[in-house]
């Protein structure tokens, strides 16, 4: 950012994508506080054609930019994250063709000739990443295999879809691209000789930049005047990783939005055999710092229920707070699925689907019965994860910062505290937002600070809740019940 607009304090945007909805957050940034001014929220919006279930990309960037309208004169910076492993197609006529939902199970017939040329653990050493369905490597492959890459001019992750529409511009950010598979961890770009080896066209694969370059200036036709267009650390949980509320170099988190991600920062990438074998990946964060994590489902499946039955997804609403209510009324459901299994998520009837899961009846098809087993299961995953991060790291377990959506749940985080015996500290659960603002207040100059004096930062100004275990649960050391690592 060029000195002149650094300043004491200033006025910056972060649009969030999420998988339920798409946030754009006015806060102002200054050294001492960010004060959010307004947030303007929409379900995240999708489309059905004959490839499937569609992220509507065009009325979600629509009315996440026209949210910053209002501010257009004073906006210093805009920035934008969101879930990975999704893209839109660019075609060399200008036209774009939408995000197939990773949610679609339109892989599995291309997984095999994958790991025929690049192997799993081939990947894993080269990208740091183990490799699920899900992944973008293999749904570049399934679209190469339909013909859906003919005519491609590039391919865009989400952020980078928005920020090419936003400056003109075509660009990849790292963090986001470091979940793709398609990364070296030596060179942090593009593998060319794997992307050869799929063949696929190293052209269509943009130039790389990381979390707080300036990428450009907005367009007329953006509406938001001369603001800046700055690369968040695109990935939202590494964003949201920015802003855990701890000065710990190594904090142990639980990033839970639809996705439930446990993990810690490391400050190298960890490629041992057990954390392959345990099913662990790599991803980038900030500075250099790596994303050690594994994966599971996560209120996504509370969220798909809840659409099923026509009810709201806001955790404030009232409609949602009283089935919360009712299921911790419920009884512990005596079966639980196991959440680690993220193939839940593709069910046509999840309901039923999760019951079948956990071999209960379906006699017991309630919305109560069901958010009780979601959690319950939930909580007993989670808990297996950590004592499995734990032991692969061989590090002792420390309290728990869980951020995100989930951190809303009162009723999650004493379960997970009960299931973890351990402190779990709650929030922000906008952590997302909260780091991607971060990150533009230091490009802009106005916080000068690393990863661990960012997350400091985020304590003081956003304190988080604590949910203490009952103390018989603390004193068995360790998760609630026995538990056997998946």
């Amino acid at each position: 950012m060029s000195a002149d607009r650094c300043r004491g304090d200033g006025l910056f945007a972060a649009i969030d994508i999420g998988g339920t909805s798409v946030r754009s957050t006015i806060a102002r940034c200054s050294a001492t506080s960010i004060e959010i001014i307004d947030t303007v929220r929409i379900p995240t919006p999708y489309v059905s054609d004959s490839q499937g279930i569609r992220f509507d990309a065009v009325s979600a960037y629509t009315k996440a930019t026209t949210a910053l309208h209002d501010y257009r004169d004073n906006l210093l910076s805009v920035a934008i994250d969101s879930w990975s492993a999704d893209y839109a197609i660019e075609r060399l006529d200008g036209s774009v063709d939408l995000p197939i939902s990773q949610r679609q199970a339109r892989t599995s017939r291309v997984i095999s000739t994958v790991d025929r040329v690049a192997p799993q653990h081939d990947v894993f050493m080269r990208a740091g990443v183990r490799l699920l369905p899900l992944h973008t490597i293999y749904q570049l492959v399934a679209d190469r295999a339909a013909g859906r890459l003919e005519n491609a001019r590039s391919v865009l992750l989400i952020p980078d879809l928005f920020v090419h529409w936003l400056t003109g511009r075509r660009t990849a950010e790292y963090t986001n691209a470091s979940s793709t598979g398609l990364t070296m961890l030596s060179t942090r770009d593009w593998d060319s000789i794997l992307v050869s080896r799929l063949g696929l066209a190293a052209e269509i694969f943009p130039s790389m930049v990381h979390a707080g370059d300036v990428i450009g200036t907005a367009l007329p036709a953006a509406g938001i005047g001369s603001a800046l267009i700055t690369a968040a650390a695109s990935h939202d949980t590494a964003s949201a990783t920015v802003a855990l509320p701890t000065a710990d170099d190594e904090p142990l988190y639980i990033s839970c939005g639809s996705w439930a991600l446990v993990g810690t920062t490391t400050a190298a990438p960890v490629l041992s055999k057990e954390a392959y074998e345990a099913g662990f990946t790599n991803e980038a964060g900030i500075d250099g710092v790596n994303r050690f994590l594994r994966v599971c489902a996560g209120l996504g499946l509370l969220n798909e229920c809840l659409r099923s039955w026509g009810m709201s997804t806001d955790t404030a609403d009232p409609g949602f707070i009283a089935l919360l209510r009712q299921a911790e009324a419920a009884p512990r459901s005596p079966r639980l699925f196991r959440a680690e299994d993220i193939t839940l998520m593709q069910s046509s009837d999840l309901p039923a689907h999760l019951l079948e899961a956990a071999q209960l009846p379906k006699a017991d098809l309630t919305p109560a019965v069901i958010v009780r087993l979601i959690l319950d299961s939930l909580a007993a995953s989670l808990a297996r994860q950590i004592e499995l991060l734990c032991h692969v790291l061989k590090r002792p377990p420390g309290d728990v910062h869980l951020v995100g959506g989930g951190s809303a749940i009162d009723l999650l985080c004493r379960m997970v505290a009960e299931a973890t015996g351990r402190t779990v500290w709650a929030g922000p659960t906008e952590a997302t937002t909260v780091g991607n603002l971060l990150i533009q207040a230091r490009s802009a100059g106005i916080l000068t600070a690393d990863a661990q004096e960012l997350r400091a930062l985020a304590r003081r100004w956003f304190p988080p809740r604590r949910f203490d275990p009952q103390p018989a649960v603390r004193n068995r050391g360790g998760a609630a019940g026995p538990q056997k690592r998946p």
